[in-house]
């Protein structure tokens, strides 16, 4: 494939039909790695106990939902609902991370600098 890529190029007809057969076989391989990674704990779990538990295995199927074709063949929102809760749930959390943490700092400095806090290890 790579000789008649250079032979014919990239606008050949034949390399663009291998090249498609090819790139659909590694696409399926690739949404079958992410589907087991999402539902191998699931499977662990099995059932929803809690309504957390019930809440992350929905996220899960959203998740294989968005990043799989059959998501959009399903319904055309579905993709753009998983990357909503991708984008903005996640970066929300992501924010949440950095100002507790920032806060905590803050706190631990003012007790060094106070004398509240020991120095020197235990």
């Amino acid at each position: 494939m790579i000789l008649l890529g250079f032979t014919g190029g990239i606008a050949d007809a034949t390399y663009k039909t291998l090249y498609a057969n090819i790139n659909i076989i590694g696409t399926m391989a690739v949404i079958s790695a992410i589907s087991i990674s999402i539902f191998s704990p699931m499977i662990r779990i099995y059932r929803a106990k809690t309504w957390t538990m019930a809440l992350l295995i929905g996220l899960s199927i959203l998740a294989f939902m968005t990043y799989s074709p059959i998501g959009q063949m399903i319904h055309p929102a579905i993709p753009q609902a998983g990357d909503f809760v991708q984008i903005y749930i996640s970066g929300a959390s992501d924010s949440a991370f950095w100002i507790s943490t920032y806060i905590g700092a803050v706190a631990l400095v003012t007790r060094m600098i106070l004398l509240k806090e020991k120095m020197r290890p235990s």
